[in-house]
């Protein structure tokens, strides 16, 4: 099931081919205390883009069209947040889809009493 929980802003209605776009990816909730992420973007004929991580946090690892979480963030306040760029691929655009997955953890350093929230969100392409 989608996640509500899961919140991507700075996405536009369409995207723009070449466009560099500043991403902040949020699981809200106040029943875990820790929380990592992974992106991923496609199209139909596979990945797209490329993302960059936010000059404030070093605990992110990028592999060109996927970015994802090195080191658990503390929950504070109901919602746990990380900032990066995503660059929307140079040439023809289709939509692109974003494939996003984050962890509600407990802090145990076990997997019981941990959730997976899962959310895609797809953003179409600027008419030509």
């Amino acid at each position: 099931p989608q996640a509500e929980a899961i919140v991507l802003q700075g996405l536009p209605a369409t995207l723009t081919a070449g466009e560099q776009y500043s991403l902040q990816l949020s699981l809200e909730g106040k029943t875990f205390e820790v929380s990592g992420f992974q992106v991923i973007a496609l199209m139909e004929r596979g990945t797209a883009g490329t993302f960059t991580a936010g000059d404030d946090d070093a605990a992110t690892s990028v592999h060109g069209t996927a970015i994802r979480s090195t080191a658990v963030r503390a929950n504070e306040g109901g919602r746990v947040h990380w900032r990066f760029d995503w660059r929307a691929p140079i040439g023809k655009l289709e939509s692109i889809t974003f494939l996003i997955a984050a962890s509600a953890a407990n802090n145990d350093q076990s997997p019981f009493g941990d959730q997976i929230h899962y959310r895609e969100i797809t953003v179409p392409a600027a008419p030509e």
